[in-house]
């Protein structure tokens, strides 16, 4: 997967950054205050050479967390890709708001976003 990502990006306007490093976030639950902590503390420290890959799986959560994300998505540097997987999982309604701020998007076999598959 990483290096798929990392392949994608030569192809991308984000290949003149030189990006050599894969930063490895995961959502698992809810969207809550609580995520939203786990990734500013987290995108705080990616550095110019990093890419951030959140694996997602996710029933949604709280509009206003979520807007909080979307900005920290906006504000960082470094590109963001969301992965929603492993094979089923989902980003519904927070989640898929979330995953549409990303610069990229992948999703398993099997898996949905929103009411969509």
């Amino acid at each position: 997967m990483k290096f798929f990502i990392l392949t994608l990006l030569a192809f991308s306007s984000f290949a003149t950054t030189n990006i050599n490093e894969v930063l490895e976030l995961n959502i698992q639950s809810s969207i809550n205050p609580a995520t939203k902590d786990y990734l500013e503390k987290s995108l705080t420290n990616c550095r110019s050479n990093q890419m951030v890959l959140i694996k997602m799986n996710t029933p949604g959560g709280l509009v206003s967390t979520t807007k909080d994300i979307i900005s920290l998505i906006g504000q960082e540097n470094c590109p963001t890709a969301i992965w929603i997987g492993p094979q089923g999982a989902s980003a519904t309604s927070a989640g898929a708001i979330i995953s549409s701020a990303a610069h990229f998007l992948f999703m398993s076999p099997g898996s949905n976003i929103g009411a969509s598959t």
